[in-house]
């Protein structure tokens, strides 16, 4: 556990630190997209620890150190679409349709994971059938934190469905923003 302090406080570190360099320039659409392509190549990086179901593993599960830096790079793109200006030039009626888009993007994306992990159990299943544990066979465990959990964690999918969530409450944060400075307009007129 304390190994999860230790890289959380060095990955928020490096991060102020490269949004303190960056300054004003951390709202540019090519920082943004610098930031989209490195959380990317972690999700990349966790999909490439994948183990297939009925594999071994040998080094235990090592994608999980991927979460706090993801969670860092996810916190400062949310921070970048709050504050970058194309989304400010929405009117509150296209924002509140860039919302249900992004929503019905979540629940597509969602139905697909589970499609996914249901297909993951019936290969599972499949080897645990095939082989038993008096053949020499390897135990298969499709709980939260196995190896072979990493291909259905990380991939396409669950990269768009991390953006777009970051991306939702950057929307709404704004929605709300706009709808209290109008409220706030209104009362003193």
């Amino acid at each position: 556990m304390l190994i999860f302090v230790i890289q959380g406080a060095i990955t928020l570190f490096v991060v102020g630190m490269i949004v303190g360099v960056l300054g004003e320039r951390v709202k540019h659409p090519v920082s943004i997209a610098v930031n989209l392509f490195v959380i990317g190549l972690l999700f990349a990086l966790g999909s490439l620890m994948n183990v297939e179901p009925g594999r071994p593993s040998g080094n235990g599960n090592l994608a999980w150190f991927l979460v706090i830096p993801l969670a860092a790079l996810g916190l400062v793109l949310l921070y970048q679409l709050y504050a970058a200006r194309l989304l400010r030039r929405f009117t509150p009626l296209a924002l509140a349709f860039v919302l249900l888009g992004l929503l019905a993007h979540q629940a597509a994306g969602f139905d697909l994971q589970h499609a996914r992990y249901r297909h993951l159990q019936e290969k599972a299943a499949l080897i645990q059938r095939q082989t038993t544990a008096s053949e020499g066979g390897y135990p298969v465990s499709l709980e939260w934190d196995s190896m072979h959990m990493n291909g259905h964690f990380f991939h396409l999918n669950t990269y768009l469905l991390f953006v777009g969530w970051i991306a939702i409450v950057a929307v709404v944060g704004l929605l709300v923003e706009t709808l209290l400075r109008r409220r706030k307009g209104g009362a003193l007129s």
